[in-house]
């Protein structure tokens, strides 16, 4: 198999057009699927946010049986006015090669000020 320099999947906006609003200090979890090994390191996301300062926090979960184990972590906090397009998490616990399968990303936002935050 090859090796792929990028990949999108978030079920829960690609095929309905749809925005996904974040609640503060709410863990949520959504699928990957990926069909070739992909070498992570920082993760890209299209989003918006409300004044305020917001912390948000991923993982990377395999799912083994009905346990999720973490394999790799992601942490970024942004402040100032709202804003909406790219933004990026490098912060990370370690970059790594990931296998095709499928993965679980659980994120959580933590909030100040206005709780707004949205992928889009």
């Amino acid at each position: 198999m090859g090796q792929l320099n990028f990949y999108l999947n978030f079920p829960a906006l690609n095929w309905a057009n749809q925005t996904w609003v974040a609640s503060n200090g709410t863990l949520s979890f959504t699928p990957i699927l990926l069909f070739d090994s992909i070498s992570i390191g920082t993760l890209n996301f299209f989003g918006s946010r409300a004044d305020g300062t917001k912390t948000l926090s991923i993982g990377l979960y395999s799912l083994t049986g009905s346990t999720l184990s973490i394999a790799n972590s992601w942490s970024e906090t942004f402040a100032g006015t709202y804003g909406r397009g790219w933004m990026s998490l490098s912060a990370t616990s370690a970059t790594q090669n990931i296998t095709p399968g499928a993965w679980w990303l659980g994120i959580l936002i933590s909030t100040g000020g206005t709780s707004g935050f949205s992928f889009e």
